[in-house]
C-alpha cells in the first residue's frame, strides 16, 4: 500500500507530503545553513568552521574505514529495494490536483465543475463513408443512444452533438410538440433541416460539429477529471461504449481530447526516461573511464551516482508523487550533479594516492581537504531548492523537495559508498597503513597530516594538503586525532622546518600525568595512535627497520634462552636464533639508557608458512579468517630488566599490539608460561587456551631445539583477541 493510500494523507491531498518534505528539507539543512553564514557568540557555523567540518568528515572516514564491506552490502540492499519500489511509481500529467486545495485554481475549477459543467472537454468523432453519411437517420439515433450512456458515467457531465440540433429542429418544424423531439425518419429530411438552420443562421455554426460534406461528426463531452490517468480511464470506457453503439463509425482514434494527449505523452515519457537514464549512464561511465584511463576505476562512480536517482524514484513512489513532464527532470538533474562531485572526490583520492602510494591516506586526505567544498556546496543547493517545496504549485512543490531530497542522497552516497568503495579492497593491502594518518585541529582549521615518529612526549608530522603546511604557527595550542578513534590528544607546536611542512608536537602534561608512574604512562599510550616507536621511563621501543638490527634481535634471543637453559647451544651452528619465520615477521626491540639492547618479541604475519604455535601443539584450529590472523613469541628480556613494573614488557606488548592492528589482524596465536598468560590477563590483555598437554609426535619433534623451554616453563597455546585486548590500558579500537 502506498502511503498516499493512507486515509489522513488521502483526506488532507497528495500535496501535504510535498509540503511536510519541503518543511523537513528546510529545518534541517536551510536553517542550520543560515546560521552558520554568522558568527553566534564568537563561534563560527557548522559550514564555516573548517575544525568543525573537518572533524565531521574525519570522523566519518573512520566510521567506514572500519567496516567499508558492510557499507557496499547494504547500499546494495538498499539499491534492489529502491529499484523494487520504483515498479510502483504511477506516470501521470499535470491537472488541477496540480495545485492545492485552497489554489483560487483549485476553488475556480471546483466552482465550474459544481454550477455549470465539467472543465474537460472530451471528443468523439463519427466517421462514415461518403459525403452526406451523417445524414442518415439510423446513425444520428445511435450517436444520441451513446451520448445518454456516456452521461451515465460518472466523470461525464454532459454531451451534445449535431443529432441534438436535428431532433431539436424536428421539433420546432411541428409546433414545437414535445412528441416530436426526435430523429426524422428519412435523410432528405435531416439535411433539409441541416440546410434551412445554416441559412437562417450563421454559415459556419455547424464547423466545431460537422465538417463541410457532412461526412464526419463531432460528439463533445464535458467530463471532470483531475490527471491525464483519469482521462485515460474515461477513454478506455468511451471506447468501449463507442464499440457498442457506433461499431462501424468508430476506430483508434475515436475518443481524443487534450488530456489524453497529455496522458499518451506521459507513457512516452516514462519509456524516454528509462532510455535517457540509461544513456547518460553509459555516457558517464564511459567518458570518466577514459578520463580515469580505467574501467574499473569509472565503474566506482555507478553506485554512489545511480543510487540517489533510485531513491529518488522509491520517494516518488511510496509518497506517490506522480512522474511527469517536471518530475522527471529530477533524476537527469541529480545524475549530473552526482556525478560532479563524485569525479572531483574519486581525481582527488586517486592524486593524493599517487603521491603517497596509501590508498587509505589518500581517501582521508581528500575528504578532509576536498570533502568540506563539496558538503558545503550540497547542502547549500539542496536548501535553495527546498523552498521550493512551499509552492502552492505542486508541481513545483515536487520539483523543489525531492531535488532537494535527491542532493542530499548523493551526498550521503558520496560521503559513505565512495570511500566504502575505495577502501574495501585494501584489507589485505599490509602497506596500505592508517596508523600513520592523524588530524590536526586548532581553534579554527583542521587538517591532516602523516605520523613520521612518536612517542609518549610528543608526535612528529608531515602535513598534507595544498595548504595544510601553512596552518599552524610556533606554540600555537592543537590537538591530534588518529583513524583509530583515539581520543584527542592537546599538544602545541614546538618546532616545524622552514616550510612548515613537518611539525613537532609536544603534548601538554596536566596535573594528573605529573604525578603518574611509567605504567599509568603506558595507559595512556595505547589510547593513542598507533605508533612505531616511543620512549617510556627510560627505555627506547622500536620496530627493527634493518638487517642489523634484526641480527641484533637473533642473537638477544640466543642469549637469553642459553642463559636461562631453554636451549642447547651445542644445538645450533652459530650463536642466533630464527627460523622461517623470522623473514616476515615485524621484530619488536627495546633499549635502554645506555642505548643497549635489553628485549625482543616478535609478530607473525599470516603466510604460507603457518604458524609455529600450530606445529608446536595439537588443538582444533579455530574458525576465523587465516588473513586476520597472527601470532606473537620470542619473547626475549635481559634478567636485569624484568619485574617492577614491567614496563618493558609492557612497551613491548604495545608495539606487539601496534603491529598486529596495523595489518589489520583480529586474532593472535602464543605459546606462553601460565604465569606470564595470568599476568597479562590481570593486566588486560585476556586469552583463551588453545592446546593439549600432550604432543603430537611430529610436534615433540619440533620442540627438541626449545625442549629446555618446555620442560622449564610447560607453556600453553593460547589466542588473544585484539578486540578485547588492551581495554585495561584504554584502547578503544
Amino acid at each position: 500500500m502506498a502511503l498516499s493510500d493512507l486515509p489522513l494523507v488521502r483526506g488532507f491531498g497528495i500535496d501535504l507530503m510535498a509540503g511536510v518534505l519541503a518543511v523537513i528539507v528546510l529545518a534541517c539543512f536551510a536553517v542550520p545553513a543560515v546560521l552558520s553564514l554568522a558568527p553566534i557568540r564568537g563561534r563560527s557555523g557548522l559550514l564555516t568552521s573548517e575544525r568543525r567540518l573537518g572533524i565531521l568528515l574525519f570522523g566519518i572516514v573512520e566510521f567506514v574505514g572500519r567496516r567499508p564491506r558492510a557499507i557496499l552490502a547494504g547500499a546494495l540492499v538498499l539499491f534492489a529495494a529502491a529499484c523494487l519500489a520504483t515498479s510502483a511509481i504511477v506516470v501521470d500529467s499535470s491537472g488541477p490536483k496540480a495545485f492545492s486545495a485552497d489554489s483560487r485554481f483549485r476553488r475556480s475549477s471546483e466552482f465550474y465543475r459544481t454550477h455549470f459543467s465539467g472543465d474537460v472537454i472530451e471528443n468523439v468523432y463519427v466517421r462514415t463513408g461518403g459525403s452526406g453519411g451523417i445524414h442518415d437517420p439510423d446513425r444520428l439515433r445511435r450517436m444520441l443512444a451513446f451520448q445518454v450512456a456516456a452521461e451515465a458515467l460518472p466523470e461525464i457531465d454532459k454531451s451534445f452533438s449535431i443529432a441534438n440540433y436535428v431532433e431539436l429542429m424536428n421539433r420546432a418544424m411541428h409546433g414545437d410538440d414535445p412528441r416530436e423531439l426526435r430523429i426524422p425518419d428519412s435523410a432528405e429530411a435531416v439535411a433539409q433541416y441541416l440546410l434551412l438552420y445554416s441559412s437562417a443562421g450563421e454559415p459556419d455554426e455547424f464547423d466545431d460539429l460537422l465538417d463541410f460534406e457532412h461526412r464526419h461528426a463531432r460528439i463533445v463531452l464535458t467530463a471532470a477529471v483531475g490527471s491525464s490517468r483519469e482521462s485515460a480511464a474515461l477513454r478506455a470506457r468511451l471506447e468501449s461504449l463507442a464499440r457498442e453503439y457506433l461499431p462501424e463509425e468508430s476506430g483508434d482514434d475515436t475518443v481524443l481530447s487534450t488530456e489524453i494527449l497529455l496522458s499518451e505523452a506521459a507513457d512516452e515519457l516514462a519509456i524516454e526516461q528509462a532510455w535517457s537514464l540509461a544513456g547518460a549512464a553509459f555516457l558517464i561511465l564511459l567518458l570518466s573511464s577514459v578520463a580515469f584511463r580505467s574501467l574499473w576505476i569509472g565503474a566506482h562512480l555507478f553506485l554512489p551516482i545511480a543510487l540517489p536517482v533510485a531513491l529518488n524514484f522509491a520517494v516518488m513512489a511510496i509518497c506517490g508523487v506522480t512522474l511527469r513532464d517536471v518530475t522527471s527532470v529530477i533524476a537527469v538533474t541529480t545524475l549530473g550533479i552526482a556525478v560532479d562531485s563524485t569525479v572531483h572526490l574519486l581525481d582527488t583520492i586517486r592524486r593524493y594516492e599517487a603521491t603517497h602510494g596509501l590508498r587509505r591516506v589518500a581517501v582521508f586526505e581528500a575528504y578532509v581537504t576536498t570533502g568540506r567544498p563539496v558538503v558545503v556546496t550540497s547542502l547549500i543547493i539542496a536548501a535553495g531548492l527546498a523552498v521550493l517545496g512551499l509552492s502552492d504549485f505542486q508541481v513545483i512543490s515536487n520539483f523543489g523537495g525531492l531535488e532537494a531530497l535527491s542532493l542530499l542522497f548523493a551526498l550521503a552516497a558520496d560521503l559513505f559508498i565512495l570511500p566504502a568503495q575505495m577502501l574495501a579492497r585494501t584489507g589485505a593491502r599490509r602497506t596500505d597503513r592508517t596508523d600513520d594518518a592523524v588530524l590536526l585541529t586548532t581553534a579554527e582549521r583542521a587538517f591532516p597530516a602523516l605520523v613520521l615518529a612518536s612517542s609518549a612526549e610528543s608526535v612528529r608530522v608531515r602535513v598534507l594538503g595544498e595548504r595544510g603546511a601553512k596552518c599552524a604557527q610556533l606554540g600555537e595550542g592543537i590537538q591530534v586525532r588518529g583513524l583509530h578513534a583515539m581520543k584527542a590528544i592537546t599538544g602545541r607546536v614546538t618546532a616545524s622546518d622552514e616550510n612548515r611542512a613537518e611539525l613537532e608536537i609536544r603534548f601538554e602534561p596536566d596535573a594528573r600525568a605529573a604525578q603518574e608512574s611509567p605504567a599509568d604512562e603506558l595507559r595512556r599510550l595505547f589510547g593513542g595512535v598507533l605508533t612505531k616507536e616511543f620512549a617510556l621511563g627510560g627505555y627506547r621501543f622500536r620496530r627493527a627497520d634493518s638487517i642489523e638490527e634484526r641480527q641484533a634481535a637473533y642473537a638477544l634471543r640466543f642469549r637469553v634462552y642459553a642463559e636461562q637453559g631453554y636451549i642447547d647451544p651445542a644445538d645450533f651452528g652459530s650463536p642466533i636464533l630464527r627460523d622461517g619465520h623470522d623473514e616476515s615477521a615485524v621484530q619488536c626491540l627495546v633499549y635502554d639508557a645506555a642505548g643497549s639492547l635489553v628485549g625482543t618479541a616478535r609478530a607473525v604475519l599470516p603466510s604460507a608458512l603457518g604458524f609455529q604455535t600450530e606445529a608446536l601443539f595439537e588443538f582444533p584450529i579455530p574458525d576465523l579468517p587465516r588473513e586476520r590472523l597472527g601470532e606473537i613469541g620470542r619473547l626475549a628480556l635481559a634478567i636485569e630488566h624484568r619485574g617492577g613494573e614491567r614496563i618493558v614488557l609492557l612497551g613491548l606488548v604495545k608495539l606487539l599490539y601496534d603491529a598486529l592492528r596495523e595489518h589489520e589482524l583480529t586474532h593472535a596465536y602464543a605459546f606462553m608460561p601460565r604465569a606470564l598468560i595470568e599476568s597479562l590477563g590481570e593486566l588486560g590483555f585476556p586469552s583463551r587456551q588453545l592446546g593439549s598437554a600432550s604432543p603430537t609426535a611430529e610436534a615433540a619433534r619440533r620442540r627438541s631445539l626449545l625442549r629446555g623451554y618446555f620442560e622449564q616453563l610447560s607453556p600453553q597455546a593460547v589466542l588473544f583477541d585484539l578486540a578485547e585486548a588492551g581495554r585495561g590500558f584504554g584502547a578503544k579500537r
